[in-house]
Parts: structure tokens; sequence; C-alpha cells
């Protein structure tokens, strides 16, 4: 049929049933077409209400009402939206942004795509919005996954919550993790992970810490900021316990509920308590040029509070330890860099320098209860007196005992009486001096004791030496000075016995004999036995801070090289090397014999176990090593009464399995034939040590191929004599 159409082509219907209203081609059942816009109307009745369609050249599409009345759209004849009149729009049910919502009931949602949505609780005037949440009578998921929800509460209150993962439609359990209230305060339940964060009000201002045994009131927990008034940041800890400091998750301090502060102590005894194992335990520092970097004591002695003492360095002697008195400002001792000791000078010429002070009588007194003591004079009203060491008796002023420095008297005991040095004694025993300075000397014939004093004099002895001579000879020479030597030049000495074989012999009858220390208490030394004779050898152990510390070795002085070392974890080392093992040898020659280890058997033909390999706390021998004088054998124990369950396998198919390769060393760039370990694995695990990428290399046992090889030659020989056939 043709198309129907009225003047001018403004109406036509097309013989497909296509309506066109100033479009001379529709393509749609009805389509409607003018040069600037195009309107379509739908009237009630009394013309009330009119919907219109409308498409305008240049501007967006319209869809609305002219009249004062509101826009609806159903579905299955219900009212699903409405946009009133003054704009509002009304939903009946859940509203799906992205995706089509989940039909749930109870409160109003909307829902953006798969993971969000808001949530209106009516009852509770409260509004949700939520990632993979709804509400369906209970909190449930919409995905598998975590959940989390912001709270704007009926009383103002943001809240913020999280819960784990869970299935999809499980029910929820939130926890509430951070909330602002209505008052501007902020509580967190967990930790705060922020580089900047910044609490500000115009009064009090602090932040309050607090967990589930302390409490959640103001006067709980712990409080960090700034009262009201003050500029001093406080930090307060409002429970009955300790306030403990930490670093690398290690405690360094802390302060107890009664104010004593422990740094390395967590059980501090006084005010301050300080402990170390390993170092200084206080470290008092001064960077300005002669400034005092010392420690001051100030005490209250009654009723008056004063600086008294000061301890350190700089005070008034130097860079000395001084122990400074202020109420006097006077110094009182010095102990020099030296290792001289100085009271009542700062400057002392000796290991123990006193200096009697003015109006004092004795430099030193040392006494007992009963004032029983021994009085060093420096300087005393009486000449006679000076320099002299007198031991008195109670209130007896008179001295008893004296030795004096000046005269002939060197010493002076007036009860039971003796002199020495004196030429006319009036006591029991007399020593004098004689021509050759001897101290005290006894003579038989050629045989002599001497004591001597010092070199003065012809056929003077040496000094400090206590000496034993046979027919002149000197067999026992003791010497005290720095550059002398004792010795004993006859005979062999015993030590435990009165018959010694051998130059130094050492008998004990009972339990060990340890009759020999070698000894150091310098970290930075050694302590050795030496051996000597056509080489020397040292036999020793080092201090902490030599190298190698704590070591026994064997070194040859004449080489300059370590031999043999046992360290501190039993290792035992021969040769020169950093890397250990239980036993580690290394031979560092390059010429001559480099061998790093030689075992050697008899040589009379016969076979010889070089070597042999047992499992531990057992006697079963499960390897070793054997030579008969031409041959070398490395045997794995294969004894049949070790083996059971005995079974065939395909040996040609496992060796046609394994790749190998005519391959390059990275060391050296030597070429070689073999296999890669971790492919040998795949198909021979048992010859192989170590695992794949791992710290340690992998290694290959080849002798555990071999019987593989051995099957397979059976197997090529039996399809060989098959094919004879």
């Amino acid at each position: 049929m043709a198309n129907l159409s009225n003047i001018n082509n403004k109406f036509l219907v097309t013989t497909g049933g296509n309506v066109g209203i100033g479009v001379t081609g529709p393509v749609v059942k009805l389509e409607l077409q003018d040069t600037t816009h195009t309107t379509m109307k739908i009237r009630s009745g009394n013309n009330d209400n009119i919907l219109f369609l409308q498409a305008i050249q240049g501007q967006d599409g319209r869809i609305g009402t002219e009249t004062n009345n509101d826009l609806g759209f159903y579905t299955n004849g219900t009212d699903r939206l409405t946009i009133s009149n003054t704009g509002n729009a009304t939903f009946a049910g859940n509203v799906g942004i992205g995706v089509t919502p989940e039909a749930w009931t109870v409160f109003k949602t909307s829902q953006i795509g798969q993971a969000s949505a808001f949530v209106g609780r009516i009852s509770l005037n409260q509004t949700d919005v939520a990632t993979n949440f709804y509400y369906d009578g209970s909190e449930k998921r919409i995905t598998t996954g975590y959940a989390q929800r912001y709270t704007q509460t009926s009383d103002g209150n943001h809240q913020f919550w999280t819960a784990g993962t869970d299935s999809a439609d499980s029910a929820i359990t939130f926890s509430k993790k951070f909330e602002i209230l209505n008052n501007g305060n902020a509580t967190f339940a967990g930790g705060i992970n922020a580089q900047d964060m910044r609490l500000q009000s115009s009064g009090t201002t602090y932040l309050n810490i607090g967990n589930g045994s302390t409490g959640s009131t103001s006067t709980d927990g712990a409080s960090i900021g700034y009262f009201t008034g003050q500029t001093s940041l406080q930090i307060v800890q409002r429970e009955n316990d300790a306030m403990v400091f930490s670093t690398n998750s290690n405690e360094r301090m802390r302060i107890t509920s009664a104010g004593k502060v422990g740094i390395g102590t967590t059980a501090p005894a006084a005010k301050l308590h300080v402990e170390n194992t390993n170092a200084a335990i206080v470290y008092v520092k001064s960077t300005i040029n002669n400034q005092n970097a010392s420690i001051w004591f100030n005490s209250n002695s009654g009723g008056t509070q004063a600086d008294r003492w000061e301890i350190g360095t700089n005070i008034s002697a130097g860079t000395d330890l001084e122990f400074f008195d202020r109420l006097n400002s006077v110094s009182r001792m010095v102990i020099q860099n030296d290792g001289n000791v100085g009271i009542g000078t700062i400057s002392p010429e000796a290991k123990l320098d006193i200096s009697n002070v003015a109006g004092a009588t004795y430099a030193l007194e040392i006494s007992t209860p009963e004032r029983n003591r021994a009085l060093f004079y420096y300087n005393s009203a009486s000449a006679s007196d000076a320099g002299y060491l007198g031991i008195k008796r109670g209130s007896v002023d008179a001295l008893n005992h004296r030795f004096a420095t000046t005269g002939n008297s060197a010493v002076c005991i007036e009860e039971g009486n003796f002199g020495i040095g004196t030429d006319s004694p009036s006591e029991k025993l007399t020593l004098q001096l004689n021509t050759q300075n001897q101290a005290f000397s006894g003579k038989n014939g050629t045989d002599y004791l001497w004591f001597l004093r010092n070199e003065a004099g012809a056929g003077a002895r040496q000094s400090g030496r206590f000496q034993l001579m046979d027919t002149d000879v000197t067999t026992v020479n003791i010497e005290s000075a720095s550059n002398r030597n004792t010795y004993f030049n006859a005979g062999n000495i015993g030590i435990g016995t009165t018959s010694p074989t051998k130059q130094l012999h050492l008998l004990r009858t009972t339990g060990d004999v340890r009759g020999i220390m070698v000894e150091t208490t310098v970290a930075t030394s050694y302590a050795e036995v030496q051996v000597k004779a056509a080489s020397e050898f040292r036999i020793g152990t080092g201090g902490s801070g030599t190298t190698p510390n704590g070591q026994f070795y064997i070194y040859d002085a004449t080489a300059g090289a370590h031999r043999f070392d046992i360290d501190a974890n039993g290792n035992v080392i021969i040769g020169n090397v950093t890397e250990r093992g239980k036993l580690t040898i290394n031979s560092s020659a390059t010429s001559g014999n480099s061998n790093a280890l030689g075992i050697y058997a008899a040589s009379d033909g016969g076979t010889h176990t070089f070597a042999q390999f047992l499992l531990y706390g057992t006697s079963t021998v499960v390897g070793g090593i054997t030579s008969n004088g031409t041959t070398t054998s490395y045997n794995e124990t294969s004894d049949y009464r070790l083996k059971e369950d005995l079974q065939d396998f395909a040996g040609l198919d496992m060796v046609s399995k394994i790749p190998v390769y005519d391959f390059k060393w990275k060391a050296d760039e030597s070429r070689s034939y073999g296999v890669m370990a971790h492919e040998l694995q795949e198909v021979l695990p048992q010859a192989v040590v170590g695992e794949k990428d791992a710290e340690e290399m992998q290694g290959v046992d080849y002798s555990k191929i071999v019987p593989l090889l051995v099957k397979s030659i059976q197997e090529l020989k039996a399809e060989i004599d098959e094919l004879k056939k």
C-alpha cells in the first residue's frame, strides 16, 4: 500500500506502519521533527494537566508538565518516582546509581555501584554512608570483603566504623574506630598514624590517652598538652603506675609512681637509679673551650641550702678529675691523667701526694676506734719531726715508733728498740751499709747470699737484687729493676717435687695439675708461651681487644703467619682463612707442596682405611675412603643387610630425562661437561644437595648417577640381544 500523507508531507504513514510528522522518512513508530524545536504534548480532557516531550536545537531534551502539577513515573501501576512542582523528588523504593539496587527493606537506601550505599534510619534519626554494607533488618555485607561505615547520629556526633572481611550477605559486626563529638572532642579506638596533627583551643588543650584497663574519663589514662595559663608542655600519668620510655622496642627509662627515675632498670631504688652492663653509665661533656664538665651537689644543712661540692674537670686543675669544695672555693683532691693523686694540692708529684694545710698537725692519719693511729708528718712545728712516720697509742703525744728521713737513724722503734743504719745501736738488731752498699749479705768461703741496695762504689753489685752465688758464680738472681733479669743458673727447678728431672718439673700428687698460668689482664695484649729453635713459635690467646680475640692459636713468628687456631665457637682452623667450619684447612702455597690435607698410611701393600663416616651416636659405618697403595676408593655403605623392598626401575628412561651440557665455568672460564643441579634434582633428587636459589650453592654427587647408567646399559643390551634374534 502506498504511503498515506497529507499536503506537503506534513503527516506521513509509511507502508511499514511508521508515522512521521514533519519528517519524510520516519524510522520509528512515531517520529516528530521541526526546524528549531520539536514538542509533543499530551493534554487532559479539560486541559488542566499537560505532559510534554520537547527537543530544542542545541539544547538538552525535556520531559515535564506545563501546568502547576507534579511529574510522576509509574511501573506496574505503582508510583515509583515523583518530581513535585517545587522541584523535590521522591522515590518509592531503593535507588541504584550505576547498578540495579538490591531489594533492601526497612530503611530507604541509595546504592552506588556494587559496593557503596546511603542509608537513612528514620527510627533513629540517623544517616549512614557505607562501603560493602546494607541494612535489611540487620547489618550485612554486599560482597565478600571488608566493610566500613560513616554515621551521622541524631545528637550531632560523627562516627567511623570498620569490620573485618567475610562473605557476601554475611552479618557485620562493626567496631567504632573514631568519633567526633558534638562538643568538638575526638576519641580514637586505636593508634594514630599521621605526619601532622594539631590540637588547638583557647584554654586547656591536651590529648588524653587510655585503654580498656585505664578507664575513659579525663582523670584516667595519660594526658599530653598545655593547661590553661601555662606554656610548658605537660605529660601526665594519671594512673597509679609508672611512665615508661622506650626506643627500638626496648625500655630505656621509667618514672615510677613514687617519682623515682630508673635508667637501665625497671626497679629504681632512689630518685635517680642508673644501670648499664657494657658502656659508660653517665657521660658529662662540655664543648666550650675551658668550660667545666662537672656534677654539682647542693644540699640543705642546718636550714641553709647551698652548693657544696663540684666533681669534674676544668674547675681549677685543668683536665684533671677534681673534687672541689664550693663552700670554701678550694680544691680538695685531684686525680691527674698520669694516675697521680693529689690531696691538698692540684699538682701531685707522686702516685699519692698529700699536702698538709695550714693549721693541720698531720698530713695523713690512719686510726682505729681505740685511737691507735699511724701518723704521717710532712711538716710540723718541730724541725726534728719533719718527714717522719709516727705511730701513736691512744692520746699519748710521744712518738712510740718513727722512721726518720734525716740523720743516721733510718728506723727508730722506742719500745723493743732496734736500729738500722746506725753506728751505735742500743737494740738487739743492727743493720748498716758496708763499703759495697749491701743492705744484707752472708758469706761462707766463696758462697754468698746478697741483698743489694745500689751500684755505688767499686765492686758494687746491681741495684734491687737478691743473689745466691756458688764459687763466685751466680746460681740464683732476682732483680727488681725493670731492665734486669731474674734467672736460675744451676740444675733443674722443681715445684711440688724435691727431685726435678727436667729444667722445670711440676708435680702434684692429688687432683689436677694446672701448674703454669700465662695471663694478661690488658684487653689489647696477648698471653703466650714461646718456643724457639731453628724457628720460633708462639702458643697463646689474645685479650678482648686483640685480633683474633679470645682465640687459641699457634703462631709461626719466623714466617709471621697463623698455623693453627681454635676460635670461641670451637671451630678448628689450619692456615689463614676467614671462612670457617668445624674444621677448615687452607693451603696458600702457589708452588711446591700446596696440598691442603695429606693423609698417609703404611706402604705395606695392604688396603688401609684413610677415613670412615659414621652415624652420630652409633657405630654404624655409612661410608669411607680406602687405598691399597695404588688406587683410592670412595665407598658408600651398600651391604645387603641394610636393604629391603628391592624393585626394578626404568634406568634408560630416567637417564634420557637428564639434560647434559658442555658448559663454561664463570670462575675461570674453563669448559666441562655436566648437569644443572636443579634439573637433575627433578629426576634423581638423592644425587643433589641443597635447594635452587638458596643461599648455599647446590651440589651434585655424580656417583649417584652410576646405577642409572648401569641399568641403562643392561636395558640397551637386552634390546640389542632382542634385535639380533
